[in-house]
């Protein structure tokens, strides 16, 4: 256990001790965590998604009912697929607090004002690349778009978020001065960001005291990108330096490889940290299996918590371990996440779980069973390498074939849409 706020709090999990450290870390940590989904924005730009209004709906319906506090519903102007979606979704009556994302513009705002919304995430680059060669933009322009942006949208009455977009590239002092410059002008949650991720946790703790420590405000958020894979890691890492907005996606699906997994964050919260975020750990299974079939981006096996083998296990003094105690292998008890713990017979099995079956079915047996048993196990398995080969390589071109026509858009199609649209005006036939 560890004390927050001068009270002792017991650890949920005892399978976590990382407080019986000398971590001073929980007088900074918020007393309460503010749990921000990305799945229908973010989560859906990743290449190839695409969530028709029905299935943004049973999304949002899932993530109200798991406990989720704000919902990013998407990006009003990208289509009119996209603002029917959003529209829909916010005709259903949703008790919940729902936003979308625009740039800091009055035109990207006023878009989101025709689809009534009440609140938008409005967001601009600030790292001098992005300044440069994108939006091509001093930063004294940049100051401006910010300014009037959020005046623009306080005085149509919405809550306006601020995001500092490259925030992990960008001049802290700069960032430092929109986040107050924003406050003064109405802003609520700051969000830091790292775009491409690039930041390491240490990193990501540097950058998040100095602009908190900097900035007179209590609502911090942190969006970070999963290229080298540290997503997850680098949230909790903002969040023990007073972070109290995260934002996850399901699945940690998200532009590229995606954002800070909503399981892993979550899990590591509410276990490690002893933190309450509000979610309902068993319907975080549930969740993350609607996801997966409505974006068609299937997780591997070993995908922390969520994943087909998180709670499987072979391996003989793994096996052993946990007939004994089951926290001598797992950090987390399959239960709370409405899972089971399964053992796997195969090459790594041992006699212990072969002698824990048979004792449980009352059947009689000697060492020597035991060990013939074993053999026959290995054996049957070794048999099935070449099955395993031939299926595996033929379930590897489906999901190949899989990605390129649902995920992908064929260049052969492209062509076939450019000739029908400009080709039938001119006669000429491109691609």
């Amino acid at each position: 256990m560890y004390k927050k706020g001068g009270k002792t709090i017991s650890k949920k999990n005892e399978g976590f001790n990382i407080f019986n450290f000398p971590l001073d870390i929980s007088k900074k940590i918020s007393e309460k965590i503010y749990i921000w989904d990305e799945t229908l924005r973010d989560g859906e730009q990743s290449p190839g998604v695409f969530f028709s209004k029905k299935e943004k709906a049973a999304i949002v319906e899932r993530l109200i009912d798991a406990g989720v506090s704000i919902i990013d519903l998407g990006f009003p102007g990208v289509s009119k697929e996209e603002d029917k979606a959003i529209e829909y979704v916010l005709n259903q009556g949703f008790a919940s607090d729902m936003g979308v994302t625009v740039r800091a513009t009055k035109n990207d705002i006023d878009k989101a004002l025709q689809l009534g919304v009440e609140r938008i995430h409005a967001f601009i680059a600030t790292s001098s690349i992005h300044m440069k060669y994108k939006l091509m933009k001093t930063p004294d322009e940049v100051k401006k778009s910010v300014e009037e942006s959020i005046l623009y949208a306080k005085d149509h009455g919405i809550t306006v978020d601020f995001i500092s977009e490259d925030t992990m590239r960008s001049d802290l002092k700069f960032v430092s001065d929109l986040f107050n410059m924003s406050v003064e002008c109405g802003a609520n949650v700051l969000m830091i960001t790292d775009t491409v991720g690039c930041a390491t946790p240490s990193s990501i703790k540097y950058i998040t005291k100095t602009l908190i420590e900097s900035v007179n405000h209590d609502k911090f958020g942190i969006h970070c990108h999963n290229d080298l894979g540290l997503a997850s890691a680098n949230t909790i890492s903002a969040i023990e330096e007073g972070i109290n907005y995260p934002t996850l996606t399901v699945n940690g699906i998200g532009e590229r490889s995606g954002n800070a997994s909503f399981a892993e964050v979550i899990m590591s919260l509410e276990s490690i940290y002893n933190i309450d975020t509000g979610i309902s750990l068993g319907k975080i299974t549930q969740l993350s299996n609607l996801v997966e079939s409505k974006s068609g981006i299937f997780l591997p096996a070993h995908a922390p918590i969520v994943g087909f083998n998180s709670f499987r296990h072979e391996s003989g003094i793994h096996v052993d371990g946990l007939l004994k105690k089951a926290l001598t292998y797992e950090p987390i008890n399959p239960k709370i996440l409405n899972r089971k713990r399964e053992y796997v017979l195969g090459k790594h099995s041992g006699r212990n779980l072969i002698r824990s079956l048979l004792i449980e079915k009352n059947i009689s047996f000697s060492e020597d069973h035991l060990e013939k048993i074993l053999w026959k196990i290995t054996s049957e398995k070794e048999k099935t390498a070449n099955i395993k080969l031939i299926k595996s390589s033929r379930l590897k071109n489906e999901i190949q074939e899989f990605n390129e026509s649902i995920l992908g858009f064929s260049e052969d199609k492209f062509w076939r849409i450019v000739n029908s649209v400009i080709g039938g005006y001119n006669g000429q036939n491109f691609g």
